[in-house]
């Protein structure tokens, strides 16, 4: 029997991934309280921002297999399994750097769930309903909003929570919990668009997705700027709060969640943009966006010497744009070139390496006490230049893109 899909069969799934993003992400704006009450280093916080690489590569690229072969509902419901373990070993780990190592890696498992599984199930079931905008896109459009709301809107309800509530390393972990409970009730009602196989990997998937990695767009464009993507992210919530930490005293939770949901929410009113933005500039948005990265950038290494706590807020704003812009244009790019078997893979491999940039902070808080955090972002800026510059020429070479 052919399973009916209405015009909100996607709700559910991008409900899923909100709420598995809210659980990847809560977590940043609570590093100041890790560092104080957990007495953790800077350098041993920042790694926490970034631990959850070890459970995100897993979710990116075993989780699109995983759902070929029994579903994409299945595995989301694993995703989401993944984020209340999470939640549940991180409410308990304020002093055990292990406990927070291992809930870090179940959060970014199941973000790497969300991203890869969640935003294909999101794809096909806007497709199947027949449901789209005027160039193809809104699939890819809508889980990436929703992966970017669920950032923001959790980074800001914790950091909210954390900076006032009673028992800071422990209700925000409630909230998502509670969240975490419904989005998997609301799940399990939703109709499947995957028939179970017998192989994970359907034959000649592995080679279209190598055919595809190996196009010149992809490695000279989409590849080079895909890491800044997060990048621009951890510039603006984790390595900007701590450049002004002497000043906040108090507030620096507060304020730490302030910049996550600044970057986060500019990004969310940029992405129903960027079909326009692609329209207007003959499929270039990706470029566009990574102008405004550069922008964002130097300003951020101007705020080194500047060390405003407002400007700071201009810069997260700016990142935030760069980031929300260049997140949708490269997903869009990528799935147009995917086929129903490779999606899953090819998905996961581009949020991998964007995310490959959530390190970033991690480096230079640990170079810092030696280079010095000027000569750090100068250097970032030039890196950010080269890159850029880089785009631009294979962009002339490969021809533009069909929008």
């Amino acid at each position: 029997m052919k399973t009916f899909i209405g015009r909100r069969s996607w709700l559910p799934a991008a409900a899923a991934i909100f709420t598995m993003a809210w659980g990847g992400n809560h977590f940043t704006p609570l590093l100041p309280l890790y560092e104080r009450l957990g007495h953790h280093s800077q350098i041993e916080v920042n790694l926490l921002l970034a631990t959850y690489v070890a459970g995100l590569a897993p979710g990116l690229l075993a989780a699109g297999p995983v759902s070929n072969r029994w579903g994409r509902r299945p595995t989301l419901v694993i995703g989401l399994i993944a984020g209340l373990t999470a939640t549940v070993v991180l409410s308990a780990g304020l002093n055990s750097e292990l406990m927070l190592c291992v809930g870090r890696s179940f959060a970014g498992l199941s973000v790497g769930v969300a991203m890869s599984v969640g935003s294909t199930w999101v794809r096909e079931l806007t497709d199947a309903a027949q449901i789209d905008d005027v160039d193809g896109n809104a699939g890819p459009k809508r889980s990436s909003l929703a992966l970017t709301l669920g950032f923001g809107v959790g980074a800001g309800v914790s950091g909210a929570i954390a900076q006032w509530a009673p028992n800071p390393t422990f209700v925000p972990y409630v909230v998502h919990f509670g969240l975490s409970s419904v989005a998997l009730v609301l799940v399990f009602n939703s109709p499947e668009t995957r028939r179970r196989s017998r192989v994970a990997v359907p034959r000649g998937a592995w080679t279209g997705v190598g055919r595809i990695i190996a196009q010149p767009r992809v490695l000279l464009i989409i590849a080079p700027i895909a890491p800044w993507v997060f990048g621009a992210a951890g510039l603006a919530y984790a390595t900007m709060p701590q450049l002004m930490a002497p000043q906040l005293g108090s507030l620096t939770v507060a304020y730490a969640a302030l910049l996550t949901v600044g970057t986060l929410g500019a990004a969310a009113v940029i992405q129903p943009l960027v079909s326009r933005i692609n329209a207007a500039t003959g499929g270039r948005a990706l470029l566009v966006g990574f102008v405004i990265m550069l922008a964002g950038v130097g300003s951020a290494f101007a705020n080194t010497i500047l060390l405003s706590p407002l400007f700071a807020g201009l810069v997260a704003l700016l990142l935030g744009l760069a980031y929300g812009l260049c997140l949708v244009a490269g997903l869009i790019e990528v799935q147009r070139l995917a086929s129903p078997a490779t999606l899953p893979t090819v998905v996961g491999l581009y949020y991998s390496v964007s995310y490959a940039g959530f390190a970033l902070p991690v480096v230079l808080s640990s170079l810092a006490p030696t280079v010095g955090y000027p000569a750090l972002l100068a250097a970032l800026v030039g890196a950010c230049a080269v890159t850029l510059a880089t785009a631009l020429l294979a962009t002339r070479w490969t021809g533009r893109n069909n929008n």
